[in-house]
């Protein structure tokens, strides 16, 4: 007998089957994404490291410093901030000290902390583009976070600057606020959580300012607007238990931070307190141009002197035109594409900000703390732009605007908006624009390929080219053969030594040849003590400055002594004799 079967069930057994291979395909494509993200992860991991034992091998005084105060650390010191200043926050002393207790002391492991939150930064960035945008968004941001530019390469994998930790805290930050407020997904542990980060990052680092600073414009009208459609009873009772929780863990992560200002009476806060010099406004923004434009865009490595900068570009001319190229393209699109900034200000207006509202403020934001603060009059802050490296976290937003867009309608709009902006150029630019759309829309694809894999080139270029300074281990081991007890150097020469000799040579930063009780130089005001007691002490005069001083004091005091060189640095040494070495000290405000 045949079976028969109703019109019903197959249809529903259908409907079932279509849903399990949605389900599936939904799953695999979970799946996939990870596996993606991991790849992507790992090889960041793995490039770093390979750098850190490679080109960028060389430890320096500020990552001395960071080292120095790990192991205090270990024998019982419990700082608050990076010795010598009272802002950026000791965490990464903490956990380079469980680094040092675990692995051993030495100029790898000093490092491991910061490559670590360096990838972790990969793998947020990876996460937040795929949750905004999409699978193929989000493997363009991981492969371009994973090879990023020079600048972010080395201070993402330096000790003791502190902006890997702040970066890794803010892009969190950013990633609970936009799942709470922009995609309508609130968790009940949100605003705890980003109590306790927002605390914890303030005392890390100020840049985490920008990134609060960046939500509060995007989200406060939004949520204004909201509570006044409430009652009052009903404001209070939304707001009381969140709000009191967020600000009792901002107190548990900024406790260190808020301590110390409460005992030094807003010490931590005259610290950062400058005033901006609108006399060097225009040559700040020719700098930022000129200078830091090509640098985040991977044209130029970061360098501490103009002239060091300079001989780069001259040298790598192609490389840096083609990143102002790049920015020209990306400026473009953040003009002209559908959520670029003119969209996200006209939503903005409207009270009604776009979920990625936050990453397309953070640049704009980042820039203008910049150019309001007293670093925007410091020429070297635009060629080494190490307090602009917040915009970074806004690389999904620019890589979602660079993206080819699939729909016809979103293309025409865009080439009605060229059509317009080129109106004005000639009567009949309208028309030809209106008419080579067709073909503009094939070509226009391959656009952000090309520029994906240029502004890979331009990372991995700059990154293979940065030059390390020379190792000072030989001669802290010269020194130490000798006798010698305390070094007297410049600050970017004094800590090296003392940390690569286990800080069997104390450190003592001079300004001539004079004592620098500075706290930006002389960070750990007991040196100074011990160095008072040595038997020995060195000079380590780079290019032979100051030469004839420190001669003209060994005659005066009589002081025997022996000269030879290293490298291209004189260095003098002796045994201690009353009044030598000086203890003049030269006092200034730093």
């Amino acid at each position: 007998m045949q079976k028969v079967i109703h019109a019903p069930y197959l249809l529903g057994a259908a409907s079932k089957a279509r849903a399990r291979s949605r389900a599936s395909l939904r799953a695999y494509a979970r799946y996939g994404a990870y596996t993606v993200g991991a790849a992507i992860t790992i090889a960041a991991l793995c490039y770093r490291f390979v750098l850190v034992r490679g080109i960028l091998n060389t430890v320096d005084s500020d990552q001395a410093v960071l080292g120095i105060m790990a192991r205090h650390i270990l024998q019982g010191d419990r700082p608050v901030f990076f010795y010598g200043q009272a802002y950026q926050g000791a965490l990464e002393a903490y956990l380079t000290a469980g680094v040092f207790h675990v692995w051993g002391q030495s100029d790898l492991t000093l490092r491991v902390v910061p490559v670590l939150c360096s990838t972790v930064l990969v793998a947020q960035l990876y996460a937040l583009a795929r949750r905004l945008y999409g699978q193929g968004v989000a493997t363009a941001v991981g492969l371009w976070a994973a090879l990023p530019a020079p600048v972010l390469i080395y201070w993402g994998t330096v000790a003791g600057g502190g902006y890997a930790e702040a970066m890794v805290v803010g892009t969190a930050i950013m990633a609970v606020a936009i799942r709470r407020w922009g995609l309508g997904d609130p968790r009940r542990y949100d605003m705890p959580l980003l109590g306790f980060l927002s605390g914890l990052g303030l005392w890390i680092h100020p840049v985490t300012a920008y990134y609060l600073a960046a939500l509060a414009v995007a989200y406060a009208p939004r949520l204004w607007w909201a509570l006044r459609a409430l009652s009052g009873r009903e404001a209070r009772r939304t707001l009381s238990r969140p709000l009191l929780l967020a600000l009792v863990l901002f107190v548990v992560g900024a406790a260190p931070w808020l301590g110390y200002t409460l005992v030094h009476r807003g010490g931590s806060l005259a610290v950062l307190a400058g005033r901006p010099s609108l006399a060097a406004l225009p040559d700040a923004l020719w700098r930022l141009y000129s200078e830091t434009l090509p640098l985040l865009f991977g044209g130029a490595v970061p360098a501490t002197l103009s002239s060091e900068f300079t001989a780069y570009t001259d040298t790598h001319t192609l490389a840096y035109a083609l990143a102002l190229l790049l920015f020209v393209y990306v400026a473009v699109r953040l003009a002209f594409s559908p959520g670029g900034l003119p969209a996200q200000a006209r939503a903005l207006w409207r009270g009604c900000p776009l979920a990625d509202a936050p990453l397309a403020l953070l640049p704009v934001v980042t820039l203008l703390f910049y150019l309001a603060s007293r670093f925007e009059a410091l020429s070297w802050t635009t060629h080494n732009p190490r307090y602009l490296l917040p915009v970074y976290t806004s690389a999904p937003y620019i890589f979602a605007l660079i993206a080819p867009s699939r729909t016809r309608s979103a293309a025409r709009r865009r080439a009605r908006q060229w059509a317009d902006f080129l109106a004005a150029l000639g009567p009949r630019m309208r028309a030809r624009v209106l008419r080579y759309v067709p073909y503009a829309r094939r070509a226009v694809p391959w656009l952000p390929g090309l520029a994906l894999a240029l502004g890979l080139s331009l990372n991995v270029y700059g990154t293979v080219r940065y030059q390390d300074p020379p190792r000072i281990t030989p001669l802290a081991a010269a020194l130490l053969s000798r006798g010698d007890n305390a070094v007297y150097c410049l600050y970017w020469c004094a800590w090296r030594l003392a940390f690569e000799s286990g800080e069997r040579l104390t450190p003592v930063v001079t300004d001539g040849v004079l004592v620098d009780t500075r706290p930006i130089g002389n960070r750990y005001l007991p040196y100074l003590a011990r160095a008072a007691r040595a038997r020995r002490w060195a000079y380590v005069l780079p290019y032979d400055q100051d030469t004839p001083a420190l001669l003209v004091l060994l005659a005066r005091y009589k002081v025997p002594y022996a000269h030879w060189h290293w490298g291209n640095a004189s260095v003098f040494d002796g045994p201690a004799r009353p009044g030598f070495p000086p203890r003049i000290v030269v006092s200034r405000k730093s």
